[in-house]
């Protein structure tokens, strides 16, 4: 039997900590999966003769998180530079979601004043009294 400790990014909840033991539990010669949900690893007891280090971070990456052996995320990047880019792009996202939020709101007030200004009492523009 063989220890070893992954690094495991993606996790938010206590849903995902249990997703992934459970996940990993399941392949053939892993005899314990504990996974650590505020430490971002995972410490996998398993027979090396029927899985190895690559199943394991296979089975993880296949249910939408990332994981790798402990001081394998050298020269490559590695899973947490992988989430660190998602996380940007999210951000990045949210900002031009805030944008669009912001050009939205400057042709609602206008075009409310337009078409239900009239309705609470404020005066209607000349080129629509007609």
């Amino acid at each position: 039997m063989q220890k070893q400790k992954f690094d495991v990014a993606g996790m938010t909840c206590a849903a995902c900590k249990a997703n992934i033991e459970k996940t990993v539990s399941a392949l053939s010669g892993v005899s314990s999966a504990d996974v650590s949900l505020l430490a971002n690893s995972m410490t996998v007891t398993f027979d090396e003769a029927e899985t190895d280090g690559g199943k394991i971070c296979a089975a993880v990456r296949s249910i939408g998180y990332g994981a790798e052996p402990v001081g394998e995320n050298g020269a490559g990047g590695g899973v947490r530079d992988e989430w660190k880019k998602r996380a940007e792009r999210a951000d990045a996202e949210r900002k031009s979601l805030f944008t669009r939020l912001v050009a939205s709101f400057a042709f609602l007030v206008p075009l409310m004043y337009l078409s239900m200004g009239h309705m609470i009492g404020l005066p209607a523009p000349s080129f629509m009294s007609r």
